[in-house]
């Protein structure tokens, strides 16, 4: 074996080769700190996991113990287009069905005047004679207040007396008026009439109109004052309504068989604490029956307490598949025998296991199964609503009190876990003080490294050299020996 024999590219020995192979020998400790660094990254990502899934049933736990949800009712009508119904008063709803029917609407009042026979109008812009209009109510209790209106006009038009009513500061809001030209039944154009419209409903937004003609151009009103100054609906009279006026009209209708009214086609107190407003009425054509439902929040509460079980059950799923042991064919969890998480995990097992207890009954613990949730052996939590419902409907003190309010350990235990002041994140922020005293090992190692393989680099191009000079040597000797013989 020929040690001393030159090289193709006039090397004794393989400088790079050689320290590439010392070098893999001393990168072992980088290559064991790498290996932490990257054992500890993937424990604190699936502590993240943890801490998420911490956060979501702790997030479920207090969903199903919301005192507002457990308190809230739901208001429903069988026809939407019939009757609209919406809650005002959860507290003052009673639960069940209620038959609701309207009969009518309420109006408001319409009076209109008129020129009889040879005073029919015209010419709406034609000046009148000296005329009088008095608006009031005769009822203390009318929606209007106390309203007492007198107008006097002289020489003005049916137009400029409907501006003047319009403008009038003491009718804003109440009453309007407006100048209408009647036609007979085929369309033929007739005379010019005024209208004044109420802008209230009910029988209480009635009023009286007085038209008074001191010369001529008299003006009758379709609705005598003896009507309006009567009691509420009133009977038509002779000739009452032929121009179109009406009086003011409560809505009506019928709740389970009793007659009830409002002032608008909203009935505020005919069921309590709901409000209900009729869009259609009862009629020859057809009935406007529909049914009103109130409901406890049963139904919010199964939503509920489903999103309760879908998030126990996916953190179970979760811990297991992060803390499972590692067998020849496959690794092991991220958190694999982290006391701490696996201590974690007992608790949170444990406050689940502890139930839930009623604020109305201090010392009585049930357990989940009694509102339909069950533990399955992988650890997964299904709900059935219809023992939820078994449990609410034979026995109602522990439905009223259910309502009233629950809490559970497991709330408290989650609340604890979680957030900046938790014990995940406290662990999450010691393995980040481990990760970068980790990462500062590396960097150390990366430098020593670096300098190592300059050293040993220098030191094997050294020795190369020298061994180079001594085969040349060798070589030259050889070389003058040889000339000697």
């Amino acid at each position: 074996m020929s040690t001393s024999s030159v090289g193709p590219s006039g090397t004794m020995i393989d400088v790079q080769g050689i320290v590439s192979k010392l070098m893999t020998i001393e990168q072992k400790p980088l290559t064991a700190t790498q290996g932490r660094i990257k054992t500890a990254q993937s424990s604190i990502s699936a502590m993240g996991q943890l801490m998420s899934l911490v956060d979501s049933v702790y997030s479920a736990s207090s969903a199903i113990q919301d005192r507002a949800m457990l308190s809230s009712k739901s208001a429903s009508s069988s026809d939407a287009a019939v009757a609209k119904v919406s809650l005002v008063d959860p507290g003052q709803a009673p639960t069940g069905s209620f038959n609701f029917e309207a009969t009518e609407f309420a109006r408001a009042q319409r009076t209109v005047f008129f020129g009889s026979g040879a005073d029919a109008v015209s010419d709406p812009t034609m000046a009148r004679g000296n005329e009088r209009l008095r608006v009031y109510t005769s009822d203390p209790s009318s929606s209007y207040g106390s309203l007492d209106v007198s107008l006097d006009f002289s020489g003005a038009s049916l137009y400029e007396i409907r501006d003047a009513i319009n403008l009038n500061a003491d009718l804003k809001g109440k009453l309007s008026a407006n100048v209408v030209r009647r036609s007979d039944t085929n369309g033929v154009a007739l005379d010019y009439v005024l209208v004044l419209n109420g802008l209230q409903t009910g029988t209480a937004a009635s009023f009286v109109a007085d038209w008074q003609s001191f010369s001529g151009g008299s003006m009758v009103e379709d609705i005598p004052a003896s009507v309006t100054n009567a009691a509420a609906n009133p009977p038509t009279t002779a000739g009452f309504g032929s121009y179109g006026s009406q009086t003011a009209k409560n809505a009506l209708a019928i709740v389970n068989g009793v007659v009830v009214g409002s002032s608008t086609n909203v009935f505020s107190n005919a069921i309590p604490g709901l409000s209900i407003e009729a869009l259609k009425k009862t009629t020859s054509a057809g009935s406007a029956s529909v049914s009103i439902t109130v409901g406890d929040s049963r139904n919010a509460l199964k939503s509920k307490l489903q999103a309760f079980a879908t998030a126990v059950s996916d953190f179970n799923r979760k811990i297991a598949d992060l803390t499972k042991s590692g067998t020849t064919s496959t690794a092991a969890g991220p958190l694999a025998s982290n006391s701490a998480v696996l201590s974690l995990t007992a608790a949170i097992s444990s406050s689940y296991s502890a139930g839930f207890t009623i604020n109305n009954q201090p010392g009585a613990t049930y357990y989940w199964s009694k509102i339909g949730l069950d533990f399955g052996r992988d650890g997964s939590v299904s709900f059935d609503g219809s023992k939820l419902d078994q449990a609410l409907d034979a026995d109602s003190s522990f439905a009223s009190n259910l309502i009233a309010g629950f809490s559970s350990s497991l709330y408290t235990t989650t609340n604890s876990l979680r957030g900046a002041s938790g014990s995940i994140q406290s662990g999450i922020s010691t393995m980040q003080t481990r990760l970068s005293s980790l990462k500062s090992d590396e960097s150390t190692l990366k430098n020593k490294l670096e300098a190592r393989q300059k050293l040993l680099l220098a030191q094997y191009a050294a020795l190369d050299s020298k061994l180079v000079s001594m085969g040349q040597q060798r070589t030259n000797v050889a070389q003058a020996l040889a000339s000697l013989r």
